[in-house]
């Protein structure tokens, strides 16, 4: 097509064409890859296509901060709820807010598969949860294996309820 692609892409590659890529929209990936040795295959995109990714993606986190305010009236109220499903997903959703932590991935990822044991919020071990009388410390191995730690102060009725529901 004449685009201009996103990555490089290594000698004795297998390269699978997108045969729903269109052109005049570049919205999908246009191949995928699967370098010599690789566990995965990677997409790639075109960069008119990426560009067109990251103005979409600003233009969420601005839609995002306008609706900010009632969502978190709503995690609040949902915090007290006393069906399980809705003070669990109330739970993970503020302390994602209040930590900017990953959400996380299931066991069978590309880093579980290179033997890299990476969690995020929602799929946090007992382990990884302690407790204090003042705090709740979550403390975990992130992407990549990377340290994580946050700790959440019970200073009000928020904090205290999340303890609870973590506890």
């Amino acid at each position: 097509t004449g685009s201009m692609l996103n990555s490089n892409i290594s000698p004795g590659s297998t390269v699978t064409m997108n045969k729903k890529f269109d052109p005049e929209e570049e919205g999908a990936y246009y191949c995928s890859v699967k370098a010599p040795g690789a566990v995965g295959t990677q997409r790639v995109y075109t960069d008119k296509s990426r560009k067109v990714a990251v103005q979409q993606k600003f233009q969420k986190a601005d839609n995002l901060e306008k609706i900010l305010p009632r969502l978190l009236q709503a995690w609040k109220r949902d915090l007290q709820s006393k069906e399980p499903l809705s003070w669990m997903k109330a739970t993970a959703a503020v302390v994602l807010y209040w930590t900017g932590a990953r959400v996380g991935s299931n066991a069978t990822g590309m880093a579980s598969k290179k033997g890299v044991e990476g969690f995020g919020i929602l799929n946090l071990r007992i382990r990884h949860i302690k407790f204090t009388t003042t705090s709740v410390i979550l403390e975990y191995a992130g992407k990549k294996g990377m340290h994580q730690k946050h700790i959440l102060p019970m200073n009000d009725a928020a904090h205290k309820l999340v303890a609870k529901h973590l506890k």
